[in-house]
């Protein structure tokens, strides 16, 4: 009997773990554009539907040598993200637009950059603050592929990185809701020269999301 209750208690416990790491981890998508069920007070209801949003501020991308040095800096003055929502409820979408324009360099001209989002979206799924009981969270996008070209000393360049996954911010909100990509990691997959395109580089830019105007993430 003593060893029965044992092992009834440690199944009692793997059962509370268990539910305690999945209301930490699952997350809800609110907005008062939400047409799901109830989300907390003034957070709306569970919202599934589009997602746009636009810089504040400039957006760069840091390159970085095997050795560790800054080499190289992409500045871009525009950039647009977009995609959806497909499951409020679990918060499971994906990122189908991720443009840039008005970017440059302080080694090489004639820059453009682009990504693989349209081609090829990246799932995404949103996740509540480690630790924290607010409105804000993280997204995890997969397969991230973006890339950037220029002219240096009169030849073209390409530069081509990408992540297996690629965490950002989400700072919620009912007036000016935010997607924060803070140095996130990428690895040089391609590059026709090491001087410009580096070992490997930093994402890091603001965005305010303007579909829906507001988001919270429960």
């Amino acid at each position: 009997m003593k060893y029965l209750k044992i092992i009834g208690l440690a199944a009692l416990a793997m059962a509370l773990m268990a539910v305690v790491a999945s209301s930490a981890s699952a997350a809800k998508v609110c907005s008062t554009a939400g047409t799901g069920a109830a989300c907390g007070a003034g957070h709306g209801k569970v919202y599934t539907g589009a997602i746009a949003s636009k810089n504040v501020g400039n957006v760069t991308l840091t390159v970085f040598n095997k050795a560790n040095e800054d080499i190289n800096t992409v500045t871009c003055t525009t950039s647009e993200a977009g995609g959806s929502i497909t499951n409020g409820e679990t918060g499971v979408g994906s990122i189908n637009k991720m443009t840039f324009t008005g970017c440059s360099s302080p080694i090489c001209s004639s820059v453009s950059a682009s990504t693989n989002a349209a081609a090829s979206p990246w799932a995404s799924e949103v996740a509540t603050e480690a630790a924290a009981e607010n409105t804000n969270g993280t997204m995890t996008s997969k397969n991230v592929t973006g890339s950037f070209t220029c002219t240096f000393l009169g030849f073209p360049v390409t530069c081509r990185y990408s992540a297996a996954t690629a965490t950002t911010k989400v700072d919620g909100s009912d007036t000016e809701p935010k997607i924060t990509a803070s140095a996130v990691a990428l690895t040089t997959e391609e590059s026709s020269n090491e001087s410009v395109c580096g070992a490997r580089s930093t994402w890091t830019g603001t965005y305010r999301i303007n579909t829906p105007s507001s988001l919270f993430v429960e």
